[in-house]
């Protein structure tokens, strides 16, 4: 079994995965998909529409800033 946190860390469980039977194939059907696409968008579209918190955009700037060539014009 799977699950994600809020930082969209993906984590196994050792535990449910040893219930299922053996040579069980998981439903990997076009309507099990899209609902599966849809709650993933229904959950992560919140998050992408918020601000990033000001110490997350700082963090960012300094990454540009460290893998920026050296003439600085961006190319």
């Amino acid at each position: 079994m799977y699950g994600c946190s809020a930082l969209g860390e993906v984590r196994t469980s050792k535990v449910a995965e040893s219930k299922a039977p053996k040579g069980t194939e998981p439903d990997t059907s076009p309507g099990k998909k899209d609902w599966i696409s849809e709650r993933l968008r229904e959950l992560y579209s919140r998050y992408a529409s918020e601000p990033l918190p000001p110490d997350m955009r700082e963090l960012l700037d300094r990454l540009d800033e460290k893998t920026k060539p050296e003439g600085g014009d961006g190319k």
